[in-house]
Parts: structure tokens; sequence; C-alpha cells
């Protein structure tokens, strides 16, 4: 329900399971893992990033010792590489650098050890064989980069945007051309999050918004209330036997709304215990576009 404005400068910022940095607006997700993005542009891929919290004890020279020995075997040509001063990125870390090329590309980057957060991080710049490493643009990115915010969860890829209390950690995520859907837990409660596009096109074939809701969120279509383009739900109360009898969190609260200018559809499902109706709202509050 929010919409989150660019900052004009040309870049955006991204989020995904703990890691938050910035980088131009131009690169995309093109591969989404639970802890592992790899961005494009037109030409190709430009950037890729994995992450491990919880790995003190890494060593980033044997590490990257590891990495370099993996690509000599694939037929790349592979070194250690200083890893420039520029590229400092965040206080505390501990880096190894790498550089490697095959025939139609090459990367820079290195493994790093956060120690402030006790998270390891693989980070390498990729471009075509022959270019140098794009040293200004890295340094950038790796001067906003950081891991491990504890006091929110916070995730923005492509058009959307979820800012949500800490504690909810990526379960599932599915990005489908035109529907991407976010699986988010906490506890017994389950959030899960939609966008989809082309939303007149897909209201009209529906016959509604309320029929859209109910084939969509599993919802009947009839239980919905709400006007001017938002829908919401809420379980009716039931006996204590019939919840213990639940194999599985069963829907509780659901919220959905349309968004004409942009030509989207939002919407957000709670699974298992309720909130309060202030709190359900605040979440759905935190889930926009860019």
């Amino acid at each position: 329900m929010t919409s989150y404005p660019g900052d004009g400068s040309g870049w955006r910022q991204l989020a995904w399971s703990g890691l938050l940095f910035s980088a131009p607006a131009t690169w995309a997700p093109v591969a989404v893992g639970r802890r592992h993005l790899l961005l494009a542009d037109e030409a190709g891929p430009v950037f890729e990033v994995k992450w491990w919290p919880g790995r003190r004890r890494l060593q980033p020279e044997k590490e990257r010792q590891r990495l370099l020995a993996a690509w000599r075997r694939a037929r790349r040509q592979a070194e250690p590489w200083p890893w420039p001063p520029a590229w400092r990125g965040q206080d505390r870390w501990q880096t190894a650098g790498f550089a490697w090329q095959d025939g139609t590309r090459a990367g820079w980057g290195g493994v790093i050890l956060c120690h402030k957060t006790r998270t390891a991080l693989l980070v390498q710049f990729l471009t075509p064989a022959g270019q140098p490493a794009p040293s200004t643009l890295a340094a950038r990115l790796l001067a906003s980069l950081s891991v491990g915010d504890r006091d929110r969860s916070l995730w923005s890829l492509y058009d959307i945007r979820a800012e949500l209390p800490a504690g909810w950690i990526l379960r599932q995520s599915r990005f489908d051309a035109g529907v991407f859907r976010l699986r988010l837990a906490a506890g017994r409660r389950h959030l899960f999050l939609w966008r989809w596009g082309l939303a007149a096109e897909r209201l009209a074939a529906a016959g509604g918004l309320a029929a859209f809701a109910g084939q969509e969120l599993g919802i009947p279509a009839a239980a919905w209330q709400g006007s001017d383009g938002v829908l919401a739900w809420q379980r009716p109360p039931r006996p204590w036997w019939q919840r213990l009898l639940d194999r599985r969190p069963v829907p509780a609260q659901a919220r959905l709304w349309q968004l004409p200018a942009a030509d989207r559809i939002l919407a957000a499902r709670l699974d298992g215990p309720d909130l309060p109706p202030a709190e359900f709202l605040s979440l759905c509050q935190g889930y926009g576009l860019v």
C-alpha cells in the first residue's frame, strides 16, 4: 500500500534475506535464490553475490584457493588478485580477491568475511573478456553493501518492496512473468505477498476484484469486504477444538488492493494465528511498489 520512489540518481536499493546494497537501476535480477543474486543489464550478467550467515570461522584465503582450483579445472584462467583499497566496503571486512576469465567473460571479486555480522560473502563483478574491472562503480556498490540488519526485515527486488518487523524469514519466492509471490514465516505465522501485472486485463477476465481475489487467494469472493479498489477479509471466530484439528496454518487475514496507475494488484495473506487488525494493516502498509 506504500509507494517507494527512487532517489533520482539512476541507482536503486536492493534488499534480500538480510543483504542490502545499491546498484544501477538498469541492472535487473536474472537469478534469485534464498541467499544468491545475479544481476544483469542488456549486455549480460554484471554482478553476482552469495552470502552465508554464521560463518565466522571461514578463512577467505582458503575459500579463494578452492574456487581458483575449481575454475582452473573448468579451463578458466584464474588467479589471486589484490583487493583494491577503494573497494573497502564496510568496516571489519577480511577479504581475499580473485580474477578470472574465459573466452568470453571475465570476473573480478573476492571472498569476504564480515567480522561484525559473522557473515561470509562471495562477490564478483562481470564484464566481457578484455575489459577492465569496473573500479568506480564497484567501489560505490560495495560502500553501500551491508548484511545482518536485525532491526527489520527488508525485501526489495524488481518493482516490489516489503519492510516488515524483525523476525520474518524468507521461506519461498517465485518470480514468474507478471506474477511474483513471497512466503515469509515468523514462528507459527506465514505471510504471503503477491504482485500481479496487467491488472486491468486480469480483472476483466476474472469479472472484478472480488472474483479475482477469490480465484487467487483461495477465499470465496462473497467473503471479501471493501470498495475503491481495496478488499479485506478476516477469518470468522472458531471454537478451540477446531483449531486443535488444524494440521497446517490456515488463512486468518487477507488484504488485496489495486494500483490502477501502475496497472498492478498487490495482496497479502496471513496464515496461522491471527494478529490484531491494526498490526496486520501495518504489515500491509509496509508492502508496495518501488
